[in-house]
């Protein structure tokens, strides 16, 4: 979405009504689907798409949604009206939808890529397909921008640390700490660590969930303080920091 966006003169928008915008612009929530009676010009598939908050709030939608899901869903102070509140990329358009958000008899206009802005563009709106003026497509691309733009890994305390400006959940595996989108090398085995978790390989350091078994079916072993073993780059217990001189020692 980066490149398209980085150069682009214009973008087109759809409005939605809330809490629906909110819904796509909630990760949590995770609306991937706009259901429309019309299919898209083919010119706009594959290409980023504004997603435009209208005035209008639908507070039987809003039930539904929180019935069907079981969420908090914001009611109408709560939620941003009038205002540009993601952009996502129209991947294609599908007669019949797999998707949870797909109403059938309606044209599913498949989004992907979502990218909340943290400061909602005021603008208005308009039905159909609609350009944003110039100065809020500024403002749209230069946040879009920024929350893609990846943030290189640093040294702090002896570890690595490495994610994007959008964050997500940090996972700690022993020499590294990385976050979605960057790929750092584990600093005792070179192999590189991909992603949100410590795959392909697991790293010395990185704390089992203690319900999980060892290598050969048997229970994963804690230590004499009730510390869960960390499991080495081959996939063997390694001793928890408490335990690991003591171990070494005796050895």
């Amino acid at each position: 979405m980066a490149a398209l966006l980085e150069h682009a003169t214009d973008l087109q928008a759809l409005t939605l009504w809330q809490p629906w915008a909110w819904a796509v612009a909630t990760p949590e929530v995770g609306k991937d689907v706009e259901n429309r009676g019309w299919e898209p010009p083919p010119s706009a598939l594959g290409r980023p798409l504004a997603i435009h908050a209208g005035l209008t709030y639908d507070a039987d939608s809003a039930a539904s949604i929180a019935e069907e899901l079981g969420v908090r869903v914001p009611g109408k102070a709560q939620c941003v009206r009038g205002a540009v509140v993601a952009v996502a990329v129209l991947a294609r358009a599908e007669a019949q939808s797999r998707s949870r958000w797909w109403v059938p008899g309606n044209v599913a206009w498949c989004l992907a890529g979502t990218v909340t802005l943290p400061r909602p563009v005021p603008c208005k709106g308009a039905q159909g397909l609609w350009r944003l003026p110039p100065e809020v497509l500024a403002q749209v691309r230069t946040q879009v921008l920024e929350a893609l733009a990846p943030v290189a890994p640093t040294r702090v305390s002896g570890r690595v640390h490495g994610g994007s400006s959008r964050g997500g959940p940090a996972v700690v595996t022993g020499a590294v700490t990385i976050r979605g989108g960057q790929v750092v090398p584990c600093e005792d085995c070179r192999r590189p660590i991909l992603g949100y978790g410590p795959g392909p390989h697991r790293h010395g350091g990185y704390l089992l969930a203690r319900g999980m078994g060892a290598p050969g079916g048997g229970p994963w072993p804690t230590c004499g303080h009730g510390e869960c073993y960390r499991m080495s780059c081959l996939g063997k217990p390694e001793a928890p920091p408490c335990c690991a001189s003591a171990e070494g020692s005796a050895a």
